[in-house]
């Protein structure tokens, strides 16, 4: 409980004080989403790594504008992806990391 209040706290700090600009994410072009998180330094946060076709990689950090909002749409966007899965990570462990996304370019046959 105490771990959710703070989230949304964090959350809502985080809307009105982004201090970096969000990455450049071609949609169309993922083939890849990794996530990455850690409560080893206070508040559990979330990285996205989001691998592209062309083997260019975009990092969302949570400084960057546009965190919570791109958090949020992964699951519309990848329907794969489960919309429980900020907090299925949050409840793991000090450090996790999890696949959210990955489409196979080269399908064995």
């Amino acid at each position: 409980m105490f771990r959710a209040r703070f989230q949304k706290l964090a959350k809502l700090g985080r809307r009105h004080i982004p201090t970096a600009p969000g990455p450049d994410i071609r949609w169309d072009d993922v083939v890849r989403i990794e996530a990455l998180g850690t409560d080893a330094l206070g508040v559990f946060e979330v990285s996205v790594f989001f691998s592209h076709r062309d083997g260019r990689e975009a990092r969302l950090c949570v400084e960057q504008k546009g965190y919570d909002e791109i958090l949020e749409s992964l699951p519309r966007r990848f329907p794969s992806i489960p919309p429980t899965w900020y907090e299925e990570m949050a409840e793991q462990p000090w450090h996790v990391e999890r696949v959210l996304y990955s489409r196979d370019e080269n399908p064995v046959s």
